[in-house]
C-alpha cells in the first residue's frame, strides 16, 4: 500500500471564509476562484481542512482580479469578520466577553491555532482605550500587501463582535517580517467592567466630596448589577454552546486524522466504523452503492447482531422507502431490533452524488445535537471514500497501462523490423530500376545516334527528283527524334526521383522564348488547318528559373493543344502579368477533358480517356513532369475544361527569383497520398525571430542535419536545447505554441520538439493541431514536460504525441529518442517512395510499345530506301558509302528491337501457350552447336560428358534459349586464341542436372548474384544487353527449376537443374 500524500498545514480553510462571504455578498460564483487548484472545490467547504500558502496567494490574486475596481478591497474583506453569519461561532465564544480588550486578548491563540500557524502576535496596552499588536511572520511565508490590508480590516472590525463601534488602526512596517498595528477604541464603549471601574472612581470621589450624589450612585450601581446579571446568564449559555461546539470539532478533527492518511477503501471503512462505534457507543454500519441504477450493499459493520443485519439488508433493498430517501439525499430512520432504539441513516454525498450511507443505532442516550453532527460526519466520510475509490482506479489504470505499453512496444518493434526488411527489399528494387534506366540510356541512345548521324549524308547524296527516297529519310528522322525525346523525358523523370536533375536558375525574357516557340509550332498548326492565336505583351516579361525546363513545359502544353484538336478548331496562347505573378494560358476548343479525369491528369503514367471511354495515346509523363517542374519554381499549374467545350491550362510563376538548388528537389509524392511534406521545397533555415536575443544564425547549425522545430517559452531552456541539438540537426525555434504552429506550417519540419506548459497555446493543443492537419499529420512530435506520472503520460498520448520526455532529462537520451522517431519517419517515407516507384515497373511494356512503332518504321523503310539509293555494283567492287550507311542504320534498328524484345520478355510472360515435348539434352545441344558453329574455331574445345542422356519432357524452345545463352556467354568469356568448355549432364533422383563450365576469366565474387539482374553485364557495353541471364533464370523458373553460379569452383560454372518428367500430366 503506497503512502498517501501529506497535506501541508499552512493556511486553514476557516481563514478563507471572508473570501467566500464577500463573493456571496456580491452574487459571484465560487467556481472561478477555485478552478484548476491542487484541491477539489468541495475540499474548501470543510473549515477543518488545510491548504498550502502558495494556494492561498493564488486565491488572494484571483480575488484582486475579480474585484479590480473595488477600492481598498482587502481592508473591506477583513471587516467582514464582524458582519457575516459564518462567524456566528465567534459570537457565541465572545458573548462572555465584557470588553473589546478581551477580544484582542484571544486573538494570538486563535490565529496561531485555527488560521495561520506561521504568524505570532504580541499584544501590549498603550492607554485606557488603545493597544498595540505586533505581528511576526515566519521567514518562509512573507506577507503580501493584500494580506496586511486584510489584517488591518480584521483588527478594525473585531470590536463589532460585541456590538461596539469599530476601532481605528494605524499600520507601521518594522521589517519584511515584523509589522506593527496601533489600535484605538472608543472610550465610551469599553464594556461593563470598565463601567464598574468608573463607578468606583466616582464612589471614592463621593466619599471624599460628601453625600451630594449618593442617590445617583445607588441608581448607577443598580443598573450595573442588572447588566452584570445579564452577562452572567449569557456566559452560562455561551459556555454550554461552546462545550458542544468543542466536542463536535474534536470528533471531526479526530475522524479527519483517522481517515485522511488512508487511501485503501477497506481499511478506511474499518477504521471509520471502529472510531464511530467507540465515540457514540453504539452499533455502526456503512453501506456503499454499486451498479447502475445504484443499489446499497453492506460493506462494513461493528457490534451488530445477525438479526439486525438481515433486517437492515431488507430495509436497504432496491425500491424500499428507506433506500429511495437515501438515494435522494435525505435523512432516513427505521425501528431497530432493540426496544426504544432507532436505526438512523445519513446519505454520504460528494459532488452531488450519493456513494453510500452511514447507519447508527440511536438510543435515548443520544441527543439532537448528535444527529446534526453525524450529518457532517457522513459528508466527511463521503469525501474520504471518494478519494480512496479514485486512487484505486488510478492505481489499476497505471498498472494496466504499463502492461499495455509493454505489449504495444513489442508490437511496434516487430512492425519496425518488418518495415525495415520491406524497405530494404524496396531499396534493392529501386536500385535495380535505376540500373535499368542507366542501361537503357546506353543501349538505346548509342544505336539511335548511329541511325540519325548518317541521315544528312544520305539526304545530300539523293538526287533532287528522288522524292520517294526523301520521304523515307524524313520518316526515319522524325521517328528517331520521337524516340530520343521520349527517352530523354523518361531519363529526366528518373533523375527527378533520385535528385540528380540539375536546374540552372537564370533571368530570361519569357515572352521572347514563348514567341520563338509559337513561331516554330505555327507550321504544325497550319498543317492541321487550326486557328493559332498568340497574345503576347509589347514589353518584355522577365522570369527567373531554368529556361530549358520551362521551355519543355510550354512546349508540352502547346503540342498537346495542337495534337488533340480537330481541323478548324482554335488554339489560343496568352501571356500576362497579374500582380507579382507571370500567368501563361493555353486554351483550345477541342473535345475537352471529362471532369473525373481532371484530378488525375497530372499524375504519373496516367493516360486520360475520352468521352467514349477510349484511352488517349501518350506516355502519361509530360503533364506530370510539367507540374513537378512548375512546383519546383514555386508556381502552380491548373486546368479548366468541360466535355466538347475545350480545355484551358493555366501556369502561374512567381516573378521573383526562385530557390533552385539540387538539394531543394523533393522526393516526388505518390498520387495516392497528397502529403505536402513530401513535395515542399526545402527552405533556408530561419532560427527564431531576428530580434530575439537567443536566436541562432544559420552558420551555427549542421546544414545537412534533419530539420527540427523546437517550441519552448523559457528563453534559457530554449537556448540550451538549441545549443545541444544544433550539433546534430537544423533547428528552428518558436516561443510558444501559436508561433510554433505557424512556423510548422511554413517550414514543414521533420520532427517537432515542444514544451507542454506555454502561453497562448500549450503543447497538447499544438500536438492536436498538428495531428489534425492533413499536411502534417505524419510529423513525429515529442513533448517535454515537468509533469510526472501516469496522468501526464496519458494526457500526452491522448493528444497523439509520438513520445513523452520528463524533465529533468539527459541530452543523450533526448537525442536517442529524436533519432528513433526520425528513423521511423524515414522508414515510412522510404516505404511511400518505394511504393510509388514500384509503378515504374509498368513502364516496360509501355516503353516497348512506344518504341516498337517508330523502330519498325525505320527498319521497314531501310530496304526500299536501299533499292532506290544504292545502284548495282560490279561483282567484287567495294560497297558505296550509301550502302554502308544504310547497312549501319538497319543493323542499329535491329539492335534496338533486340533490346526491346528482351525488355518485353522481362516485363511479361509470353502470351502463347507452352506445350511439354519429349527431347534430350544432347539433341538440343547439337542444334545449338550447329547455330553457333561459325564462332567455334580450332582453338576452342567443346567437351560433352553425358552420364545420363535419356529423353524427358520439357519445353524445348525455352530449353534451347537457355543453352544458347549459356554457350554464347562461355564463348564470349574465352580467350580469342583458344579455350575449353565442358558440358556435363547427369540425373540425380527426380532432377536433371546440367553444368556448363569454361576456363575463361572467373566472375568476381561481388558480381556473382548481380549477373542475374536485368541489364547488369560484365561484358563490354557494345557486346551485351545484360538481359540474357535474367531471361534464362525466368525461363528456368517456368520449368520449376533453378539456375545458379556454382560457388568455390575453379572455373566459371553455371548449374541448371530441371525436374525429370517421364510422362506429362
Amino acid at each position: 500500500m503506497p503512502d498517501s500524500p501529506k497535506r501541508p498545514k499552512e493556511v486553514s480553510c476557516l481563514g478563507l471564509t471572508s473570501f467566500f462571504e464577500f463573493l456571496d455578498h456580491h452574487n459571484r460564483s465560487h467556481e472561478e476562484l477555485l478552478a484548476d487548484l491542487p484541491y477539489p472545490p468541495e475540499y474548501f467547504t470543510h473549515r477543518l481542512n488545510w491548504i498550502d500558502y502558495q494556494t492561498f496567494l493564488i486565491l488572494e490574486q484571483r480575488m484582486l482580479e475579480q474585484f479590480d475596481d473595488e477600492e481598498d478591497l482587502f481592508f473591506t474583506i477583513g471587516t467582514y469578520i464582524g458582519k457575516v453569519p459564518s462567524f456566528g461561532f465567534l459570537r457565541v465564544i465572545l458573548r462572555s466577553v465584557t470588553s473589546p480588550f478581551q477580544i484582542y486578548k484571544l486573538l494570538p491563540r486563535l490565529v496561531k491555532t485555527f488560521l495561520f500557524p506561521f504568524v505570532s502576535i504580541e499584544l501590549k496596552r498603550t492607554g485606557d482605550a488603545s493597544l498595540q499588536a505586533r505581528y511576526t511572520f515566519d521567514a518562509r511565508f512573507p506577507p503580501t500587501v493584500h494580506f496586511i490590508d486584510t489584517i488591518r480590516g480584521i483588527l478594525s472590525a473585531l470590536p463589532h463582535l460585541v456590538a461596539t463601534p469599530t476601532a481605528q488602526v494605524q499600520y507601521t512596517k518594522e521589517s519584511d517580517f515584523v509589522h506593527i498595528f496601533d489600535i484605538f477604541l472608543e472610550p465610551e464603549w469599553l464594556g461593563p467592567t470598565y463601567a464598574i471601574q468608573k463607578m468606583f472612581r466616582r464612589l471614592r470621589k463621593f466619599f471624599k466630596g460628601g453625600w451630594r450624589v449618593f442617590g445617583e450612585v445607588f441608581k448607577e450601581l443598580e443598573e450595573t448589577n442588572s447588566l452584570l446579571q445579564e452577562k452572567v446568564d449569557a456566559l452560562t449559555e455561551a459556555k454550554s454552546q461552546l462545550d458542544r461546539k468543542v466536542r463536535e470539532l474534536s470528533i471531526l478533527h479526530d475522524l479527519n486524522t483517522e481517515t485522511s492518511s488512508e487511501l485503501d477503501l477497506s481499511p478506511l471503512l474499518d477504521s471509520s466504523v471502529r472510531f464511530l462505534s467507540q465515540r457514540f457507543k453504539c452499533p455502526v454500519a456503512i453501506f456503499t452503492t454499486q451498479g447502475h441504477p445504484p443499489l446499497f450493499q453492506l460493506s462494513k459493520h461493528l457490534q451488530m447482531q445477525n438479526k439486525s443485519i438481515r433486517r437492515l439488508r431488507r430495509a436497504f433493498a432496491s425500491g424500499t422507502e428507506l433506500s429511495n430517501l437515501l438515494l435522494a439525499g435525505e435523512f432516513a430512520s427505521t425501528q431497530a431490533h432493540q426496544p426504544q432504539s432507532t436505526w438512523v441513516a445519513f446519505p454520504m454525498k460528494n459532488r452531488k452524488k450519493v456513494i453510500g450511507a452511514l447507519l447508527l443505532e440511536f438510543s435515548p442516550a443520544h441527543s439532537e445535537e448528535d444527529l446534526a453532527l453525524l450529518g457532517s460526519i457522513a459528508n466527511e466520510l463521503a469525501v474520504a471514500m471518494d478519494n480512496a475509490i479514485s486512487y484505486q482506479l488510478i492505481t489499476e489504470l497505471r498498472d494496466t497501462l504499463e502492461l499495455r505499453v509493454n505489449e504495444r512496444t513489442q508490437e511496434l518493434e516487430l512492425a519496425r523490423t518488418r518495415l525495415e526488411q520491406t524497405v530494404q527489399r524496396l531499396e534493392e528494387s529501386d536500385q535495380a530500376k535505376r540500373d535499368f534506366f542507366t542501361n537503357v540510356s546506353h543501349e538505346l541512345k548509342t544505336p539511335l545516334t548511329l541511325i540519325s548521324a548518317p541521315l544528312d549524308n544520305i539526304e545530300d547524296a539523293l538526287p533532287e527528283d528522288n522524292h520517294n527516297a526523301k520521304e523515307h529519310v524524313l520518316l526515319i528522322r522524325e521517328n528517331t527524334q520521337t524516340l530520343l525525346a521520349l527517352l530523354n523525358e523518361i531519363l529526366d523523370f528518373a533523375k527527378l526521383d533520385t535528385n540528380d536533375l540539375e536546374l540552372v536558375n537564370v533571368e530570361f525574357d519569357i515572352s521572347r522564348m514563348l514567341d520563338d516557340l509559337c513561331t516554330a509550332l505555327k507550321p504544325l498548326a497550319d498543317r492541321k488547318h487550326l486557328s493559332f492565336q498568340v497574345y503576347l505583351p509589347q514589353e518584355p516579361i522577365f522570369a527567373y528559373g531554368d529556361r530549358k525546363m520551362l521551355r519543355r513545359v510550354t512546349t508540352n502544353l502547346l503540342v498537346n493543344a495542337i495534337k488533340y484538336v480537330e481541323e478548324g478548331d482554335t488554339v489560343k496562347v496568352r501571356l500576362s502579368r497579374v500582380d507579382t505573378d507571370i500567368v501563361l494560358e493555353v486554351a483550345d476548343t477541342g473535345p475537352g477533358i471529362p471532369e473525373k479525369e481532371q484530378d488525375k491528369i497530372f499524375e504519373r503514367f496516367h493516360r486520360a480517356q475520352d468521352t467514349h471511354g477510349r484511352t488517349i495515346e501518350g506516355s502519361g509523363i509530360g503533364l506530370a513532369m510539367a507540374r513537378e517542374i512548375i512546383e519546383l519554381h514555386g508556381g502552380h499549374i491548373s486546368i479548366q475544361s468541360a466535355v466538347n467545350e475545350g480545355a484551358t491550362f493555366t501556369v502561374q510563376l512567381p516573378q521573383e527569383e526562385a530557390l533552385l538548388t539540387p538539394t531543394s528537389i523533393p522526393i516526388l509524392q505518390s498520387h495516392e497520398d497528397n502529403e505536402d511534406w513530401l513535395d515542399d521545397i526545402q527552405p533556408t533555415p530561419i532560427f527564431g525571430s531576428s530580434t530575439s536575443h537567443d536566436a541562432l544564425s544559420t552558420q551555427q547549425t549542421k546544414v545537412n542535419g534533419s530539420r527540427i522545430l523546437l517550441v519552448e517559452d523559457n528563453p534559457k531552456m530554449r537556448r540550451f536545447l538549441t545549443t545541444v541539438l544544433s550539433a546534430h540537426y537544423q533547428i528552428y525555434t518558436a516561443h510558444d505554441g501559436r508561433e510554433g504552429l505557424e512556423l510548422a506550417k511554413k517550414q514543414r519540419p521533420e520532427l517537432i520538439l515542444s514544451d507542454v506548459m506555454m502561453p497562448h497555446m500549450n503543447g497538447y493543443e499544438l500536438c492536436r493541431a498538428i495531428k489534425h492537419d492533413p499536411h502534417m499529420r505524419l510529423t513525429p512530435i515529442i513533448l517535454i514536460s515537468a509533469k510526472y506520472g501516469t496522468e501526464a503520460a496519458l494526457e500526452a498520448f491522448e493528444a497523439n504525441a509520438d513520445d513523452f520526455v520528463i524533465k529533468p532529462f539527459s541530452p543523450s537520451e533526448l537525442i536517442a529518442r529524436i533519432n528513433a522517431q526520425l528513423k521511423i519517419r524515414s522508414l515510412t517515407l522510404s516505404l511511400l517512395r518505394m511504393e510509388k516507384q514500384s509503378t515504374l515497373g509498368f513502364m516496360a511494356a509501355g516503353l516497348a510499345h512506344e518504341i516498337y512503332n517508330p523502330i519498325n518504321a525505320i527498319i521497314n523503310a531501310t530496304p526500299p530506301l536501299r533499292s532506290l539509293v544504292v545502284k548495282p555494283q560490279p561483282e567484287g567492287a567495294s560497297p558505296t558509302i550509301e550502302a554502308e550507311l544504310l547497312e549501319a542504320i538497319e543493323l542499329s534498328g535491329q539492335k534496338i528491337r533486340k533490346v526491346i524484345d528482351a525488355v518485353l520478355a522481362m516485363a511479361r510472360q509470353d502470351d502463347t501457350e507452352l506445350y511439354l515435348e519429349k527431347t534430350s539434352i544432347s539433341k538440343e545441344f547439337e542444334s545449338i552447336l550447329a547455330i553457333l558453329g561459325y564462332r567455334i574455331h580450332s582453338g576452342y574445345q567443346i567437351h560433352q560428358e553425358y552420364e545420363w542422356n535419356e529423353p524427358f519432357y520439357c519445353y524445348p524452345k525455352l530449353l534451347s534459349q537457355v543453352l544458347m545463352n549459356l554457350l554464347s556467354n562461355a564463348l564470349d568469356a574465352l580467350d580469342p586464341e583458344g579455350g575449353d568448355i565442358w558440358l556435363k549432364v547427369q540425373r540425380k533422383d527426380d532432377r536433371v542436372v546440367l553444368q556448363m563450365e569454361n576456363n575463361g576469366p572467373p566472375i568476381p565474387p561481388g558480381d556473382r548474384e548481380k549477373i542475374f539482374m536485368p541489364f547488369y553485364t560484365t561484358k563490354d557495353p557494345d557486346k551485351g544487353t545484360g538481359l540474357g541471364l535474367a531471361i534464362c533464370r525466368e525461363v528456368t523458373e517456368i520449368h520449376k527449376g533453378t539456375l545458379q553460379l556454382v560457388p568455390d569452383s575453379e572455373h566459371t560454372t553455371f548449374s541448371l537443374e530441371l525436374p525429370y518428367i517421364s510422362q506429362p500430366t
